[in-house]
C-alpha cells in the first residue's frame, strides 16, 4: 500500500511537470538586460591594459618581456647571490609608483626610507614582480590595472590604471 502511494505520488509529480519546459537554443536573457549585437567586438580590460602596455614599451623602446600574467618587465640589476623571495616573504624594497603618463603616485624615495611589508598584503602586480628579482636587485615593471587596483580608484590613481613600477629589492626573510 505503501509502496502504490510512493509510486502514485512520483508519477503525478512528474505529469505535473510536463508542458512547463520549454526547449530553446536560445540563451536565457533577463528582460532588462539587451544582448550584445556583436559580441565578438566586446574586449576584456586585461586587453585593453596588454595593447597598451605594448605600444607604452615600443614607445619608449624599452626591452622588456613579458610574464604569463600580463606583467612587462626588465631587470636593471641582477642583485646577489641565487635566492628569490617567495610568494609570502616579508620584503623591504625602495620604489617609485607611476601612471603610463609619467605621473608619479608615490615613492619610497621621497619618504626617505624603503617599505617593508609582506607580499600577501600587496597588489597581486607586486606579488608577481618582486619574486623576479635577487636581493639587491633593480627592476622596472608594467602591471596591468587587472593586477593592481582593478576599477577602483585609489588616491591620486585612476579607476582601470596601468601602474610602472622602478622597485630596489632590498631585503627579504
Amino acid at each position: 500500500m505503501t509502496r502504490s502511494l510512493y509510486i502514485l505520488f512520483v508519477v503525478l509529480f512528474l505529469s505535473s511537470c510536463i508542458g512547463k519546459v520549454e526547449k530553446t537554443n536560445q540563451p536565457i536573457q533577463p528582460k532588462s538586460v539587451k544582448p550584445i549585437k556583436n559580441p565578438e567586438t566586446r574586449v576584456s580590460q586585461w586587453d585593453l591594459d596588454v595593447e597598451k602596455i605594448r605600444n607604452w614599451v615600443a614607445q619608449k623602446g624599452y626591452d622588456m618581456k613579458p610574464t604569463s600574467q600580463g606583467i612587462y618587465y626588465m631587470i636593471t640589476k641582477e642583485g646577489v647571490g641565487v635566492a628569490h623571495p617567495d610568494p609570502k616573504a616579508k620584503v623591504t624594497a625602495h620604489y617609485e609608483g607611476t601612471l603610463l603618463d609619467g605621473t608619479k603616485f608615490d615613492s619610497s624615495y621621497d619618504n626617505g626610507q624603503p617599505f617593508t611589508t609582506k607580499l600577501t598584503q600587496v597588489i597581486k602586480g607586486w606579488q608577481i614582480a618582486i619574486p623576479l628579482l635577487k636581493k639587491g636587485g633593480k627592476g622596472k615593471f608594467v602591471i596591468p590595472s587587472t593586477l593592481a587596483y582593478k576599477g577602483r580608484a585609489m588616491g591620486n590613481i585612476p579607476a582601470h590604471s596601468i601602474l610602472v613600477f622602478d622597485i630596489e629589492l632590498v631585503d627579504f626573510e
